[in-house]
């Protein structure tokens, strides 16, 4: 399966997502839970960071069938993406669970959250490690270990300094002692619960944005509280999309060039989220 390119994704960086070759190495299999309002712009941060990695990667995008868009996604997603019921009969070394614009409701008022969890379930027991990104993070932290979210004053949305709390091995491999990791949300996690789960490891961190990478199952389970995924200008289109609907949202911190949007903006995150994901991949051949 070939999926077309993002609108605005330059011709010149392509992703396929069958990227079959006559290297040694066989393919990983990834699932990816896309579970964010705008596709083809998660697709392309996902696709871009994972093509950017010398492992073979072969790519299910997957639905939720009890959650029916009415967007003009809707056509994309029927042609492209395979329900999660169907996906359960595959095998994935890895998943992904994308974010989701549902931060404000309750777990349970989620039209596909049971969908969602029986998903969960299954890669907990079949598949090699799960990503859970943002919202996905914070549905399978409540799901897994009953650890709740806390709504924030205000929206964080930046890019913001991280410190290790392990040595630089495993998936954070080569990193340095700080490194960056922008984030977009408005809730945050209960570090007090977070504290009391001896099943739960917390490997990077700030102060300003509390735990950001949480190993559990000893890497079978990774939670992502920030985007490492996205490209150079997701922040800044996020920022414009809200603006022009009269949000008034808050200018992203720490990432236009003197935090003025008509300036321009910094990506001095991917590196580390290059890195972050080629650990990642690396890992689940070891597994």
């Amino acid at each position: 399966m070939i999926l077309p390119l993002p609108e605005g994704f330059p011709e010149t960086e392509g992703v396929v997502v069958d990227r079959h070759t006559d290297w040694q190495t066989p393919a990983l299999k990834v699932g990816i839970v896309n579970l964010m309002p705008l596709k083809r712009r998660t697709e392309a941060d996902l696709l871009g960071i994972l093509d950017a990695d010398t492992a073979v990667v072969d790519v299910d995008f997957i639905s939720m069938r009890s959650h029916r868009l009415k967007s003009a996604y809707a056509g994309h997603v029927d042609r492209f993406y395979i329900p999660s019921d169907i996906a359960l009969k595959n095998h994935y070394d890895a998943l992904i669970v994308t974010g989701a614009p549902v931060e404000l409701m309750e777990f349970e008022q989620v039209d596909y959250w049971d969908e969602l969890t029986r998903l969960i379930d299954h890669a907990s027991a079949n598949v090699k490690s799960t990503m859970f990104i943002c919202w996905g993070a914070f549905a399978a932290l409540y799901h897994r270990y009953q650890i709740g979210k806390r709504l924030l004053p205000s929206k964080l949305s930046g890019v913001y300094t991280h410190s290790l709390n392990q040595p630089s091995d495993g998936v954070v491999a080569g990193f340095e002692s700080h490194f960056e990791v922008p984030h977009s949300r408005n809730t945050e996690i209960d570090p007090e619960a977070l504290d009391r789960c001896a099943d739960l490891s917390v490997i990077a961190w700030s102060d300003r944005t509390g735990a950001h990478l949480i190993e559990g199952r000893g890497g079978r389970e990774y939670y992502v509280m920030g985007h490492w995924e996205y490209a150079p200008d997701t922040l800044d289109m996020e920022y414009r999309r809200d603006s022009d609907k009269g949000l008034s949202p808050l200018i992203p911190e720490n990432y236009y060039i003197g935090d003025n949007p008509a300036n321009g903006y910094q990506a001095r995150w991917q590196r580390w989220g290059r890195l972050f994901f080629h650990n990642w991949l690396k890992s689940l051949y070891e597994r």
